[in-house]
């Protein structure tokens, strides 16, 4: 019996009104006419996929299905698939490695040509994948049901219900005409939608306000249980002893240690999996795990452009800390750093750069487990140790984040109605198999227990039932939580039910910031466990859940260096003027370095951003501006005050008519060479001494001028230009370190112990 072969077109149009095709759709039919029936063509109009025909399909056709698209990718196809279908086409059926339907991008046809001819070879039909992937299939039904009931009555149209002219005979008929066209979904409304349309339209002799309160629930429709559904068909897979990875990445200087930690490692690798060795002094010199060439390990294996591109979770980092003076980079970077930082240095910008990737530290020093993990280690191994220490920090590495379920019985009772033979054990198996492969570990609890609350990165507080009532009081257990763990995120799910909303507000209007900075979350039920290609994250628990995590993985803190400018370039004092009426007899090429210290002077008059050609061409103007500058800030002997400031004035304005001074175009520009000039010592300039710190912390680093602020020397207010250098990174005592070993040290030998000055400023997210 010959097979049935089945394309798919999405978006591609079917034939206008005068029974022309379209072009395209002729172009790839032609095509598709070397090898297929042209009566086995399933066209679809644009945009649109057709759910009968696709389950026509899948009980017709036993061999894969091809679905040819001008969507780019199978994700953009997927996308499309959630927001057609409330389901992912192509992973169908769910929880199995035989997929029945496959998408080709239609401008990369001659890619998937071997493909294309797959389809035309007999083979063993897979009666077992169809049959499944069309009961999942069915579901899709629910999603349309919902969506058309929000689409024609929910969401941005609830104002429109606001209006007097709006009568419920008219809401009837809308919400009538929808229940009628899907009166056979298959969760047999076990959601308890249809009863409740039902129950809607049997209401009568409605008044205004009445009608306003039916309309209420009107808008609240939804059905809950096709969102659940993919754990009906989920098989809890056996959860491995221990943790399987596809890369190991070692950074060891000792040769003998090294070989003897790569046969212990390999209980821990995938079946494929493969150690890498990276380079001591590459690394160091790169901050990340580099190998000799400088590559960077965990970007190449992590790049989606690779074949073999795996998840950052599939690779487990290990740290030598102790790198020792033999692996100091030659870069020019002062030898204190590898003296102090060794494989902390590594290991803070590999966490900085790749927080989803686990780090296990392994030293030899029991005192560097508090510095280790400040340095972002995820577990702490001692030298020497045995398979079970060695295993146990394995497991401990490779949980990157703890999440709690605060779930009473009552709320697990109410899950498992939604689904026929599901219980709520099944919906947190799904949830846990989903979180684990992104190393996350879900625990369910039913009270606010101190211990689990307190090692939680994240807790998802689930107190009510779909009809809105509560078991735990929600203010007094997040108000709980707050307290073991002020530091925790919170997800809090609420039933889409008439003012629970109010509970909430009560707490957060007095506590505006835990929302607004990204601590806490709200999600609605109806929701997904997950969705693993729709658009809208919030819609998902998982997807929720991944979302606030990643907001931990964000710098929570500015580092502020703040410099005054005077105590690099020179301040114009009576020893500047010395030197300057010194200098007139014997006239220097480098005269622009003799008046650096006049330059703030033209930025706190003109702005930093000034031309310096429009400056020289201000004359006689200029030179009475810089007079009076000069007098107000310096305090000259009396008798000779006013001819050293004419003199010196006369001079700086010659050296800004030089063209090669010009040539700096602004103020800032002058201004910032005259500093680097200043600063140059070993480094070139500001920006040589702090990109290394960049690179670590992973972040923005800033180098700018404040054009005015104050500093005080002893009781003296100094009114002055400051130099400000900002890094972001994750608070810790490493960071601080780094910094104030780095560019706090190198600053103060050139401007002076007392004028420089380090901050800390908390922020949400990322330096701009």
């Amino acid at each position: 019996m010959p097979n049935q072969e089945y394309l798919w077109f999405p978006q591609i149009p079917s034939p206008d009104s005068t029974g022309s095709p379209d072009p395209v759709s002729l172009a790839l039919r032609a095509f598709c006419n070397l090898f297929w029936n042209d009566s086995h063509i399933v066209e679809s109009p644009l945009t649109s996929l057709n759910l009968p025909q696709l389950l026509k399909a899948i009980q017709e056709q036993k061999q894969p299905i091809c679905v040819i698209g001008t969507f780019s990718d199978q994700g953009q196809a997927s996308r499309h698939s959630w927001e057609q279908l409330g389901l992912d086409l192509f992973d169908l059926p769910w929880h199995s490695p035989d997929k029945v339907f496959k998408y080709i991008p239609l401008l990369q046809l001659s890619k998937h040509f071997q493909d294309l001819q797959n389809c035309l070879l007999v083979s063993n039909e897979n009666n077992l994948a169809h049959t499944e992937a069309w009961e999942q299939l069915k579901w899709a039904k629910c999603h349309q049901f919902a969506r058309s009931i929000q689409t024609a009555v929910g969401h941005g149209n609830r104002d429109e219900f606001q209006n007097p002219r709006m009568t419920w005979e008219r809401i009837c008929s809308d919400i009538n005409r929808i229940y009628q066209s899907y009166s056979d979904c298959p969760c047999g409304d076990r959601c308890g939608l249809q009863y409740r349309i039902q129950d809607l339209l049997k209401q009568s002799d409605v008044n205004e306000q009445k009608r306003l309160k039916l309309a209420q629930q009107v808008a609240a429709l939804d059905c809950r249980t096709y969102r659940l559904a993919p754990t009906q068909y989920f098989v809890l897979p056996n959860k491995q002893e221990i943790p399987k990875f596809k890369k190991i990445i070692i950074l060891e200087n000792n040769d003998q240690f090294r070989q003897s930690l790569q046969e212990a490692l390999q209980i821990f690798l995938d079946k494929n999996g493969k150690i890498i060795l990276a380079d001591p002094k590459k690394s160091q010199e790169l901050f990340r795990l580099c190998d000799d060439s400088g590559k960077d390990l965990i970007a190449h294996y992590i790049n989606k452009e690779q074949i073999e591109s795996i998840a950052p979770g599939e690779i487990l980092t290990c740290f030598d800390l102790d790198l020792g003076r033999d692996n100091i980079p030659e870069s020019g970077m002062k030898d204190f750093m590898g003296d102090i930082f060794g494989g902390h240095w590594v290991m803070y910008g590999t966490a900085s750069q790749y927080p989803n990737v686990p780090r296990l530290i392994i030293t030899g020093f029991r005192s560097e487990d508090l510095l280790g993990y400040t340095a972002g280690g995820c577990a702490y191994l001692l030298k020497p140790f045995t398979e079970k220490t060695l295993k146990a920090q394995v497991i401990q590495a490779s949980v990157l984040h703890r999440v709690k379920w605060l779930c009473p019985q009552v709320i697990q009772d109410d899950y498992s109605k939604l689904l026929e033979k599901t219980t709520f054990d099944k919906f947190h198996a799904f949830l846990d198999n989903w979180l684990d492969q992104k190393r996350i570990e879900l625990e369910i609890i039913q009270n606010c227990n101190r211990n689990a609350i307190a090692e939680s990165d994240l807790i998802i507080v689930d107190l009510f039932t779909n009809q809105g009532t509560h078991t735990l009081n929600l203010l007094k257990a997040i108000a709980k939580i707050r307290y073991y763990n002020n530091n925790t995120c919170l997800l809090v799910v609420l039933p889409s039910t008439e003012n629970v909303e109010n509970t909430v507000s009560d707490y957060y209007r007095k506590l505006p910031l835990a929302l607004r900075d990204g601590s806490d979350a709200i999600i609605k039920k109806p929701m997904w466990l997950v969705n693993n290609g729709h658009s809208n994250p919030e819609d998902a628990l998982g997807n929720l859940i991944i979302k606030q995590l990643q907001r931990l993985n964000e710098y929570d803190v500015k580092y502020q260096i703040i410099v005054p400018v005077a105590a690099i370039v020179g301040r114009y004092d009576n020893d500047f003027i010395y030197k300057v009426k010194s200098s007139e007899s014997q006239p220097s090429k480098d005269a622009d370095k003799l008046y650096a210290p006049l330059i703030p002077l033209l930025v706190n008059a003109y702005g930093l951003s000034a031309n310096l050609g429009d400056i020289a061409k201000l004359g006689d103007r200029l030179k009475q501006d810089l007079q009076e500058k000069i007098r107000e800030e310096w305090q000259g002997e009396r008798n000779d005050g006013i001819n050293a400031v004419s003199s010196v004035t006369d001079r700086f304005i010659e050296v800004i008519l030089d063209k090669s001074i010009q040539e700096h175009l602004t103020l800032e520009a002058w201004l910032r060479a005259s500093v680097d000039r200043k600063v140059n010592n070993k480094f070139k300039d500001i920006n040589t001494i702090t990109q290394p710190l960049t690179k670590v912390f992973g972040g923005a680093t800033r180098y700018e001028f404040s054009v005015r602020g104050s500093w005080y020397k002893g009781a003296n207010q100094i009114d002055d230009l400051l130099i400000v250098i900002e890094f972001c990174a994750k608070s810790s005592l490493i960071a601080r370190k780094f910094i104030e070993t780095t560019v706090v040290r190198y600053l103060r030998e050139i401007a002076g112990e007392d004028c420089v000055l380090v901050q800390e400023i908390p922020i949400r997210g990322y330096l701009l």
